[in-house]
């Protein structure tokens, strides 16, 4: 890998996230392009990523934009957030940490990107870090599934639609001891 640097994001980013979530936009994604590269489910708007700004990291590789994550404390998870409420059925009112997206570019896939980010933001957390991960049948995510995994989470919550088919899971890292 070439020269990477995780950052916080700027206004400037936001078309580079977005450009990026839309490459792991679920509609019109192949089956097996699913099955290869995962997907985002909620690729936000503009607007809402500006908002969100102070919890949107960047990955550059040599100056572009080539990964994103979208992250929350517990205490400033927004209500349009659903994940929050599932965690606080999990853990009741403890402080969690929540990865909403992560996205990586495809032609920098694989690369360990995802990975350094991931690095980067569990450093020294002292609280269980979240991440929600589609599990319906015809769209289980399995690429997020096995990263998530690697990186030492485990499932520990599913939603289930009225049919009883599963819809999405929380994964969660507990933090290491120091």
């Amino acid at each position: 890998m070439n020269s990477v640097i995780i950052r916080p994001a700027t206004a400037d980013d936001v078309p580079a996230v977005i450009r990026i979530a839309t490459e792991h936009d679920l509609g019109g994604k192949s089956p097996e392009r699913v099955r290869a590269e995962g997907f985002l489910v909620s690729a936000y708007p503009a607007a809402l990523y500006l908002r969100l700004l102070k919890h949107l990291s960047v990955a550059t590789v040599d100056g572009e934009v080539a990964a994103f994550t979208l992250t929350f404390p517990s205490d400033e998870v927004p209500p349009e957030v659903t994940d929050g409420e599932r965690i606080v059925s999990v853990i009741g009112n403890s402080p969690y940490f929540l990865i909403k997206q992560v996205g990586v570019a495809i032609k920098q896939q694989k690369t360990g990107l995802a990975r350094a980010m991931y690095q980067k933001h569990l450093a020294g957390l002292q609280v269980p870090a979240f991440a929600p991960i589609v599990l319906a049948p015809a769209n289980r995510n399995i690429v997020s599934i096995a990263f998530h995994e690697k990186m030492g989470f485990r499932q520990v919550e599913t939603l289930k639609d009225a049919q009883g088919q599963d819809v999405s899971g929380l994964w969660c890292k507990q933090p290491v001891p120091a």
